[in-house]
């Protein structure tokens, strides 16, 4: 169609032939491909729409985004679905995670690259992770950090390295 941007060069599937990202003099390149200048067009992902049902519904985004032209995706506002709402901020919900891990697949597959931030709007209350003493002094709960580095971890642990984790975190640090 006349609005299929996908062979405008940005696409080089799947996305991480070309091995890490680095920065070069102002520009990116990979490291597997020095002295070729890379940039980055993309979509911002947010919430619901992070998760789509079906593996056709992943496979059919990820196939708009990468004909529109885009190289990269922001997956934002993910960690709300991705542990139960039961006021558990440690337990990962496996079916919301395998809706991700779907289709962030596809994405990859298509020479999407991903990016994303570990915490947005996972429902954890501020009083949990710290206690203001003064206006200028604030003490973390270092057991509630630990709480959210460990989801992100294992989280990113399972997209990244293919780890299955079913993550209930329970560590409490002296």
């Amino acid at each position: 169609s006349a609005l299929d941007f996908s062979c405008m060069g940005q696409l080089d599937a799947p996305a991480g032939k070309y091995g890490f990202l680095k920065a070069c003099g102002g520009h990116f390149e990979f490291e597997n491909r020095p002295g070729v200048p890379v940039r980055f067009w993309g979509a911002n992902i947010t919430s619901s729409a992070c998760f789509p049902k079906t593996a056709e519904l992943a496979a059919e985004l990820a196939e708009r985004l990468s004909r529109i032209g885009y190289n990269s995706v922001r997956i934002h506002h993910h960690d709300f679905g991705c542990v139960y709402r039961t006021g558990d901020p440690g337990r990962l919900n496996p079916d919301y995670i395998d809706r991700l891990d779907r289709f962030l697949h596809e994405c990859i597959k298509r020479g999407l690259y991903i990016t994303t931030d570990l915490y947005v709007s996972r429902d954890v209350k501020w009083w949990s992770l710290a206690v203001v003493v003064h206006p200028r002094c604030v003490v973390y709960n270092r057991a509630a950090v630990d709480i959210a580095l460990d989801i992100c971890l294992c989280l990113w642990g399972k997209m990244a390295l293919g780890n299955i984790c079913d993550c209930r975190v329970t560590k409490t640090t002296p």
